[in-house]
């Protein structure tokens, strides 16, 4: 697998949003609003990313554990980005 470019990743899903938005217990296409009503985006090791809403944030986690690589969380109104380190 080719490494991706996460902060080229990142800086895209906050411009557009994330790829699919978890929205009950299904994912559906991301709303052209990008990211608004989300409390967290989850990128995985490929560059596909999930937004999920508080409601779902523990849903959209469980989805691919192993394979997030980065969690963007909103926090005062602001994207924070934590990398997400795995055991190798």
């Amino acid at each position: 697998m080719s490494a991706i470019d996460l902060d080229a990743v990142v800086a895209k899903i906050l411009e557009h949003g994330p790829t699919r938005v978890l929205t009950s217990d299904i994912w559906a296409e991301a709303p052209a609003n990008g990211c608004r009503g989300l409390a967290v985006i989850f990128v995985r090791n490929d560059g596909w990313s999930l937004g999920a809403p508080d409601r779902l944030v523990d849903a959209a986690r469980a989805l691919w554990a192993e394979a997030w690589v980065v969690e963007l969380r909103l926090e005062s109104g602001q994207w924070v980005r934590r990398d997400l380190v795995r055991a190798a």
